[in-house]
């Protein structure tokens, strides 16, 4: 597998904020969010083998592991991957963002999926049909930086519970670190509220541990 790198830090958003977590971060993406804050991850990376990736992850005292990128979905070996952790007792979460299939991934791993909004400029990427995969234990992360971007969400959220079951997992709003609406964006919440949703800062932007 081609990793950009591994790391123990706290997880800095999502339905697992704040916890210790072991992050394996793999190279490259089919995506280019206007906000990416990992834009490293899109090319630099060496090839390491599953082993070699459960004996580095060893010296950590740590039994979370959260799988990123760059887009980790891009590799072949993901699940594998997966389901080597889990024969180790590992809580596995993996990152994803949106726009490849989670319908084949190993139950083991929690999924939080990202949906992408207007301020990415990669709405367009959404696949849609993700979200009658997701289930209670997995999460829905929004990256917001407007009410444009909020209403977008709910709407397209609005639609597919019309269609399909309620989407019952998590749904975290997450506000660009840089966003000057981020008061807006709580208040116009409160107003309109979204079922199972609540709002998260990016842990990662106040604490840099890694």
């Amino acid at each position: 597998m081609i990793i950009n790198e591994i790391f123990y830090s706290i997880q800095g958003e999502g339905p697992d904020s704040g916890l210790p977590t072991i992050f394996i971060r793999l190279t490259g993406c089919n995506l280019r969010c206007a906000y990416c804050d990992t834009k490293y991850a899109y090319h630099k990376g060496k090839e390491i083998s599953i082993s070699k990736i459960l004996q580095e992850i060893k010296k950590y005292p740590c039994n979370n592991i959260c799988l990123t990128g760059g887009e980790p979905l891009l590799s072949k070996k993901i699940p594998i991957l997966i389901k080597k952790l889990h024969t180790k007792n590992y809580t596995i979460s993996i990152e994803t963002n949106g726009s490849l299939p989670i319908n084949q991934l190993p139950k083991a791993a929690k999924v939080i999926l990202d949906l992408k909004t207007p301020c990415s400029k990669m709405q367009q990427k959404n696949l849609l049909k993700n979200l009658k995969y997701l289930r209670k234990k997995d999460a829905l992360k929004i990256v917001t930086n407007d009410i444009n971007d909020l209403k977008f969400a709910q709407k397209t959220i609005e639609n597919h519970n019309k269609k399909n079951s309620p989407i019952k997992c998590p749904i975290i709003i997450s506000p660009m670190w840089e966003s000057k609406s981020r008061e807006k964006i709580v208040g116009w919440l409160l107003k309109n509220p979204m079922p199972n949703t609540r709002i998260a800062i990016q842990l990662h932007k106040v604490f840099n541990f890694k």
